[in-house]
């Protein structure tokens, strides 16, 4: 069985995850994505991506004041951000910021034809695209720690097929490698933890993509957790039921959750471990064993 070896940290100290990859379709499919990004050089496009772990320094006033600075560069370009108000960040004023993010970044390799997106400078083109990155910082503070690993220039997102999408559920294990979400845009499942009233209909996209990027999720919840979560989501889905009518989608079109892949090779004490990554915050490299 095949594994993947992630390093942490820098050249001088590093810590390394082991992960075995699953003997499923899905699983290889993806383990020949990674096989590929090794080859390429491994171009990551951001290295720290961790969210809420101990003693981290993407503290709540950091990453408040990142997003500003974004929005500052933005403001010239983008005049419905003047109507923000950044003082407090809720998830309205988060919502609002994703919805000009979706319209100023455009959906998945839209920008050469999004003239929004071609209209913004350099500099603004880098800030919207750095934007959701730093949205999703803040909504996610107080959840389970996390870290997420996405693929810069990938060439080519690959298609999720109908038996991929029978693996998809909101149960994950403490410690499961997932399939990370590589489109623009929301699910039904953060449609609903967001309550976004300002999204386009262009912007609802279901899962139907993968590519090498994952996120690697240290969640410890029983069964009863998903399933209160499933039930408050499809009761959502039944209140705004015209809206994901009006776009072509019945209940059955759609699954939650996302599909695990590789499963953590560790047997030790979890809260020494997540202390461990706390103090290797950024991905170093990663390999491939067979």
């Amino acid at each position: 069985m095949s594994q993947i070896i992630i390093r942490l940290g820098d050249d001088d100290q590093t810590l390394d995850l082991k992960f075995e990859v699953l003997d499923t379709a899905i699983g290889q499919r993806w383990l020949d994505q990674v096989r590929m990004f090794v080859a390429l050089g491994s171009p990551f496009d951001d290295r720290e991506r961790f969210y809420n772990f101990p003693n981290s320094k993407f503290t709540r006033d950091y990453c408040e004041n990142h997003v500003r600075k974004l929005v500052e560069i933005l403001a010239p370009y983008i005049p419905d951000l003047a109507t923000v108000d950044l003082a407090v960040f809720d998830q309205d004023t988060l919502n609002r910021l994703h919805h000009v993010f979706e319209l100023y970044h455009g959906l998945y390799d839209a920008q050469k034809t999004n003239l929004a997106f071609q209209s913004l400078s350099p500099q603004a083109k880098s800030a919207i695209a750095d934007l959701n990155i730093w949205i999703h910082r803040l909504e996610t503070f107080g959840q389970d720690p996390r870290f997420v690993v996405t693929w810069h220039t990938k060439p080519c997102r690959m298609p999720l097929y109908p038996t991929d999408l029978d693996l998809m559920t909101l149960e994950e294990n403490w410690g499961d490698l997932r399939l990370n979400y590589c489109d623009i845009g929301k699910t039904l499942e953060c449609l609903w933890q967001d309550n976004d009233q300002y999204i386009s209909e262009q912007a609802f996209r279901p899962m139907r993509h993968f590519s090498m990027d994952f996120v690697v999720k240290f969640s410890n919840h029983g069964k009863p957790y998903y399933q209160t979560r499933a039930r408050q989501i499809w009761q959502y889905f039944d209140q705004k039921q015209q809206f994901f009518q009006d776009l072509g989608f019945q209940r059955s079109d759609i699954q939650l959750g996302s599909i695990t892949v590789a499963k953590l090779l560790h047997t030790g004490s979890k809260q020494s471990l997540i202390s461990d990554i706390s103090e290797y915050t950024r991905v170093h490299s990663i390999m491939v064993k067979d």
